[in-house]
């Protein structure tokens, strides 16, 4: 797992949760090259954006790998809009996805499921612990 945050703070909860790789960002610095660099290129398997700004939401797109998936967990504010490379989407079938109302409780029991070496539970496990 990557984590990637602007306060220090931040990145210690990460490692607490057992983060690998932890990427100090600075104002608007775009993490998207450091992140293939660590991937070698290929990008990462799952982005969770969890920031809520338009910039984030598309830089995570630009992060995620040929088949990954995307999910918008930060909200951003009304009237927002984000612009989205059409042709990357479709050709390199990322899959979008939001979330809505979730407790840091919830997101820390759903964290195990991206830790090296677990798998994802199936669709039907994801939908019945809401």
């Amino acid at each position: 797992m990557i984590a990637i945050g602007r306060r220090r703070s931040q990145l210690d909860r990460a490692a607490a949760l057992g983060v690998d790789e932890l990427i100090m960002v600075e104002g608007e610095s775009n993490p998207v090259g450091t992140i293939r660099g660590l991937t070698h290129g290929r990008g990462v398997d799952i982005a969770i954006e969890a920031v809520g700004k338009p910039q984030t939401w598309q830089w995570a797109v630009d992060m995620v790998r040929r088949g990954g998936t995307v999910n918008f967990f930060g909200g951003c504010p009304n009237d927002s809009k984000v612009s989205l490379d059409t042709a990357l989407l479709h050709y390199s079938e990322i899959t979008c996805k939001a979330s809505f109302h979730h407790t840091p409780a919830y997101i820390r029991r759903r964290s195990t499921w991206f830790a090296p070496g677990t798998s994802r539970p199936p669709s039907s496990s994801i939908a019945k612990n809401r």
